[in-house]
């Protein structure tokens, strides 16, 4: 029996379970924290607590102590350190001061920020110039951890706040991934919560869109089991190799070559015994692979030891501390938890999972220095006689999240969890936060005396904020900083001037988002181009697949079955038609894809897709999203007075 295609069944929008979807446009200021609750239905004080069907902010599932994933049950118990690395010349690393099972998350989930085409807007990163160095190149990835993110625009880059940021790569020792649920289940689009919650804008007056990040569920993994104390370490891929061997100096191990360096002290115990010194020197001597060579112990008297642990681990022999030595040498990280904020149009914000004193570092995060041209967005405009010019229009997303003084071109970042999530009070009597520069004994304080053209050529981070509680803060409160007098003002100038005609396609009321589309059947979704002329996409989705060129493929057409690329580039394509697989309750696509090769051709090819796989997809189409919008609000947080130093201030 032939099952039925286009009986659509599209996920209904959380905004319809609540509701809403018939209610008037509510409008309200980013302060106004019960109008924004009442439009959300669910004001904190009339929570039932025994209701898990209530659950619907942080602070009423920390109250509860309803989330027993990340220990907040435990108020006393620190479960992630900031420490000093194991690895030489790495500066500082993330410990896990509890044991965890493999495959599972880590920590909260945490924000991921899209950065909008960075070689078309900031062309001068990729200098060869000291004094055009950016260090945040050292820290981004791909667009791809942000999933649907590396559709948004042309060419996208993610940073990823957190485990992502923060801990350090040892190939040997790698424990710790990016989950990417979503690879193989673009349903759950695993980073895109907002529409998750919500799935349609509440109000096209919403002056606050586009100015946060809808990436706000980046999650981490174990790879495998952690051992108390164990620090963690993420594959940075490949290509860091060479980048990493000049940085610090010396050649950088793979786990294969770790794996062989096991095998060769071995065989060598096996025929020369553990302590024979002159056949050990005289194997190093003849081991040509230098990566190999750096992966074996200096010494034959380390041959032993080096067996009985790895030589992987034995080349960080200190990556496993005690409970003591955490307590001493790091500083608690898990304080703080992401959740949909209780202020209006602020997105997501961070709550307090313990009780903190008045006094009390509520977190210490390291800061990546920027200077402010590198978020700086540009358009091209014809001149008369030919040539370009390039027009200042606007900022990158990441200018939101950033520190600074508007007196000085140095703007910093932070890394550590949850941090980006802290929201402004808009009443500075509100306020429970505030940022210092930290007391941690590896904040290098000598730093803020050197001259600003130094400190913009930092090649690694080195400087280090406290955020610390002003007044005595609960379990399950959001933890809010004053952003400051100019930034209050310019939301305040920002509101005044805000047009509600600036809309992009996806302010439209309740359109359905990408997460409704992928959550519909292969066989229900997937429409041919006949199809789509009776009844169209809406215009802002657009249709991708998963694609890469089979080495073996002849002429211009192939069959895709039991899809072989690990992690497919999914690219442009259109369904030319389908036709039932006989016996099976699955379809068989044929679509012309969009093939771009790095320099810039294009081959459309004809591909067979199976339905029951998932390599056919819709996403965005690049720059609809809200964040690309005209209007959307852009500016630094601003720090307090007397943090940065007199000869920062560069723009008076």
């Amino acid at each position: 029996m032939t099952p039925p295609r286009f009986q659509l069944a599209i996920l209904l929008p959380t905004s319809l379970l609540l509701g809403l979807s018939n209610a008037e446009p509510i409008t309200y200021s980013r302060g106004d924290k019960n109008a924004y609750l009442t439009a959300r239905g669910e004001a904190v004080d009339s929570l039932d607590l025994a209701n898990p069907l209530q659950y619907k902010t942080i602070r009423a599932q920390l109250l509860a102590q309803n989330n027993k994933s990340f220990n907040y049950n435990d108020p006393i118990t620190c479960t992630t350190y900031l420490a000093p690395s194991s690895i030489p010349n790495a500066g500082l690393g993330l410990y896990t001061s509890v044991s965890i099972p493999a495959e599972s998350q880590l920590s909260s989930p945490q924000v991921g920020i899209l950065l909008q085409d960075p070689d078309f807007h900031n062309p001068s990163r990729n200098d060869n110039n000291a004094n055009t160095f950016n260090l945040l190149s050292n820290y981004v990835w791909s667009a791809t951890p942000l999933t649907y993110g590396e559709h948004e625009v042309q060419h996208g880059e993610s940073v990823c706040s957190g485990i992502g940021m923060m801990a350090n790569c040892h190939y040997g020792l790698i424990n710790v991934e990016i989950d990417s649920k979503w690879k193989n289940r673009p349903e759950l689009d695993g980073t895109d919560s907002h529409s998750v919650m919500f799935s349609t804008h509440l109000t096209l007056e919403d002056v606050g869109r586009g100015s946060y990040s809808w990436h706000s569920n980046v999650q981490y993994k174990s790879l495998k089991g952690l051992e108390a104390g164990e620090e963690m370490f993420l594959s940075y891929g490949p290509q860091w190799y060479n980048n990493a061997e000049k940085e610090f100096g010396g050649y950088i191990p793979s786990k294969e070559h770790y794996e062989e360096a096991d095998e060769m002290l071995t065989r060598f115990v096996e025929e020369f015994g553990k302590d024979n010194v002159v056949a050990y020197e005289k194997m190093i001597r003849y081991t040509q692979d230098k990566r190999l060579k750096t992966a074996l112990p200096d010494r034959v008297e380390d041959v032993e030891k080096a067996i009985k642990v790895g030589t992987a681990r034995f080349s960080a022999i200190d990556s496993i501390r005690t409970p003591d030595w955490l307590q001493e040498n790091g500083r608690c990280l898990d304080n703080l938890v992401g959740g949909t904020s209780t202020i209006a149009q602020a997105g997501q914000g961070a709550f307090a999972t313990k009780s903190i004193t008045k006094g009390q570092v509520i977190s210490t995060t390291p800061v990546v220095t920027l200077d402010r041209e590198h978020l700086k967005l540009f358009k091209e405009i014809q001149r008369k006689d030919g040539t370009v010019r390039r027009k200042h229009v606007g900022h990158q997303l990441l200018l939101n999240y950033c520190y600074g003084h508007p007196k000085s071109s140095l703007i910093f970042f932070p890394t550590s969890p949850s941090v980006s999530f802290i929201n402004h009070a808009a009443d500075r009597s509100k306020a429970n936060a505030e940022i210092k520069w930290s007391d941690f004994s590896y904040h290098k304080s000598e730093w803020i005396n050197a001259p600003l053209a130094e400190i913009k050529k930092l090649q690694k981070t080195g400087l280090l904020f406290d955020i610390v509680a002003t007044k005595e803060i609960e379990r399950g409160d959001e933890i809010l900083l004053y952003y400051g007098q100019e930034w209050e003002e310019k939301w305040t100038s920002h509101i005044a001037n805000w047009e509600s005609s600036q809309k992009n396609l996806t302010d439209t009321l309740d359109v359905d988002t990408i997460v409704d589309f992928n959550s519909i059947e292969k066989d229900e979704m997937i429409k041919t181009i006949d199809e789509l002329e009776e009844e169209p996409l809406p215009e802002h989705i657009m249709t991708r697949c998963g694609f890469a060129l089979p080495g073996d493929m002849k002429g211009d057409e192939t069959v895709i079955k039991g899809y072989s690329a690990e992690d497919p580039i999914f690219v442009p394509c259109e369904f030319l038609d389908v036709e039932p697989l006989e016996g099976t309750d699955r379809y068989l696509y044929r679509a012309k894809v969009e093939h771009r090769s790095p320099q810039g051709d294009v081959t459309l090819y004809s591909v067979k897709y199976d339905s029951s796989q998932n390599f056919m997809r819709y996403t965005d189409k690049p720059y609809v999203r809200d964040y690309y919008s005209k209007g959307a609000f852009r500016d630094e947080i601003g720090l307090s007075e007397g943090i940065m130093p007199d000869h920062w201030l560069d723009l008076k």
